[in-house]
């Protein structure tokens, strides 16, 4: 079974990067629905470095509508402290006899004995404060309203909006809720209100069984996240800001806010209203600035939407099957260079997405194809190294280290060897002539040990021409040349390992006392050559006629002697001196064989 495995894995290699698609899509697919904290953290952490680079591909949206009113340090400094309840009464009133929308937001309350003011401009949109305001479920709701200045809840015309942020775990200001509920009273957001009066035909909140939407002009923002939406925040200093201290004295004309959108309200850090936003994270800002960004964004459309979770896990599966497939095809530094070069256009389409103000998952996508990266290649290597020790257990028995060292470089090219191929090669047979006889006469550890040091001989002839030792028969030899590496001259190899063989085994037969020597037989033709057997056995070997008759050749020749086929000796590329040894009858060839006899290699 594990063979059939190995062999599935070298056939389809893309089947491992399915695999490691398949385990980011599993492991990914969850983590964005859960969404971990510092996942989330990171992901509003790239949309907010987007801000500048996104400019440059678009111009920031800026309605020259707005402008900013501000209780600041030089009003308090001017005044003496915080305005009083009627300076600042009297003041927006005047400016909203001539702006087209003014909202509050501020914190300075009138206290219980102020009178109501008499009449209240259609424009102005009073502030409301959603007490430890939080999402449950899909809405945001709070304890209960606080009226922030300017009080005139008993007015059935005045209108009102919250003023509540949503500050994430970060500190930082990145969307507001559109409503927040307090039992049965529910308030649209001050932002909203005021967007709403400046354009009634441009913006509005629509709001179904499962769906709620902004409606900004042509654009449909979809809204999530217990009905919040983002703004797109602008940087510091975008609005025209009036201190009200100049409004106040008159050194403003109240002509400048005809048909303007007035933000109105505290700008002062002292009182604890600065939050810090996407664009100003080093110093806070004023809530007053966060305010006039939302009314800002609805009325140019530049309200954020976000792609759903759904479309995000559809596009992480799709990207992962395909990447998967890709690295699984290609190599560690062409698979990086692909990946690279994918994470820039993907990131550089996100920036771009993000200028025309809509958000894609900048996290799960980008870090899931990273790790389908890592396991495929890593499912690879070892399926390599699983290879590699194949190839080393197989032809290390055969070869000598240099050449299966080179094989293991290679080792699908080895391992396709393996399965069987036709391959014309050249055949090496040899065998100890005199053996039975001295057996009979010499005791069995004499026996080993001589048959031990001839079949070293051999051996080292043999890998000496880069062959390959395909069996040992008792006190025979067989060897193959051209299998499994290339030899284009295998026949001139063949020739000389058996030279050596000879000269070799005479030299340890005379050492050693004995007329042992070899007799070698040695064809050249096509051969069938892979592991050959059983699933219990196997055996890498060659097999066909061509074999045969190298090893006829072997059993007719007599000690010392070399005998090689007329395939062979056409195939030599070097010179040797060869003679002629007649035609004979060969054991399974119906016509005579021209049989020669190798006496030794010329001197070039």
């Amino acid at each position: 079974m594990a063979g059939g495995i190995r062999g599935i894995v070298r056939s389809y290699p893309e089947l491992l990067g399915l695999v490691s698609s398949l385990i980011c899509i599993v492991v990914f697919g969850f983590f964005l629905y859960v969404s971990p904290f510092l996942f989330t953290m990171i992901q509003q952490d790239i949309w907010d470095w987007f801000y500048e680079p996104a400019e440059l591909l678009a111009r920031p949206p800026l309605s020259r509508d707005v402008v900013v009113v501000g209780i600041d340090e030089k009003t308090v400094s001017a005044l003496g402290g915080i305005p009083s309840v009627e300076a600042w009464r009297n003041t927006i009133l005047d400016v909203a006899a001539h702006a087209r929308v003014v909202a509050i937001d501020c914190g300075i309350g009138e206290g219980e004995d102020s009178s109501p003011v008499a009449h209240v401009p259609h424009n102005v949109v009073f502030p409301l404060f959603g007490e430890s305001a939080k999402r449950e479920n899909s809405h945001y709701v709070a304890r209960s309203w606080r009226p922030m200045c300017l009080d005139n809840t008993k007015n059935p015309r005045a209108l009102f909006g919250h003023t509540d942020l949503i500050v994430d775990e970060d500190g930082v200001v990145r969307a507001l809720p559109v409503t927040v509920q307090v039992e049965d009273d529910r308030r649209l957001a001050l932002s909203l209100v005021a967007a709403k009066i400046a354009s009634p035909q441009s913006v509005y909140f629509e709001e179904g069984v499962n769906t709620r939407a902004l409606i900004l002009g042509e654009r449909v923002v979809r809204l999530g996240n217990g009905g919040s939406f983002k703004p797109y925040f602008l940087s510091s200093g975008s609005f025209p800001y009036y201190s009200f201290s100049d409004v106040l004295a008159g050194k403003i004309e109240l002509k400048r806010f005809d048909g303007k959108v007035v933000v109105a309200g505290l700008n002062y850090e002292g009182r604890g209203t600065h939050y810090l936003s996407p664009r100003q994270k080093a110093h806070p800002e004023s809530g007053l600035f966060m305010q006039a960004n939302a009314i800002n964004s609805l009325l140019t459309g530049a309200v954020f939407a976000e792609s759903s979770r759904d479309a995000t896990l559809l596009v992480l599966v799709l990207l992962n099957l395909l990447m998967g497939y890709v690295f699984a095809r290609t190599k560690v530094l062409q698979s990086t260079l692909l990946g690279a070069t994918g994470a820039v256009l993907y990131f550089a389409g996100a920036m771009y997405l993000f200028s025309r103000h809509y958000l894609i998952d900048t996290v799960f996508i980008p870090l899931s194809l990273s790790v389908n990266f890592a396991l495929t290649h890593l499912f690879l290597h070892g399926a390599e190294v699983v290879k590699r020790r194949e190839v080393e257990e197989i032809f290390g028995k055969y070869l000598k280290p240099e050449i299966v060292e080179m094989l293991v470089k290679s080792p699908e090219s080895a391992l396709e060897s393996l399965r069987g191929i036709k391959k014309n090669i050249s055949i090496l047979f040899c065998d100890i002539r005199g053996f039975t006889s001295f057996c009979e006469t010499a005791d069995s550890v004499e026996v080993v040990d001589i048959l031990n040091e001839m079949f070293e001989s051999v051996t080292a002839a043999i890998f000496s021409e880069e062959g390959t030792i395909d069996k040992f028969i008792g006190d025979s030899v067989m060897a193959l040349f051209n299998a499994p590496q290339d030899q284009p001259d295998h026949a001139d190899r063949a020739v000389r390992a058996a030279i050596k063989i000879v000269d070799i085994t005479q030299e340890v037969g005379r050492r050693r006392g004995t007329n042992l020597t070899f007799g070698v037989g040695i064809n050249t033709g096509e051969a069938v050559i892979g592991n050959i057997g059983s699933p219990q056995r196997l055996e890498y070997t060659a097999i066909g006629d061509s074999v045969n008759l190298a090893s006829r050749l072997c059993a007719i020749a007599g000690p010392g002697e070399i005998l090689i086929s007329e395939s062979t000796r056409a195939e030599l590329l070097g010179r040797y001196h060869i003679e002629f040894a007649g035609e004979r009858e060969v054991k399974g060839k119906r016509n005579r064989v021209r049989v020669y006899r190798v006496l030794g290699e010329l001197q070039q």
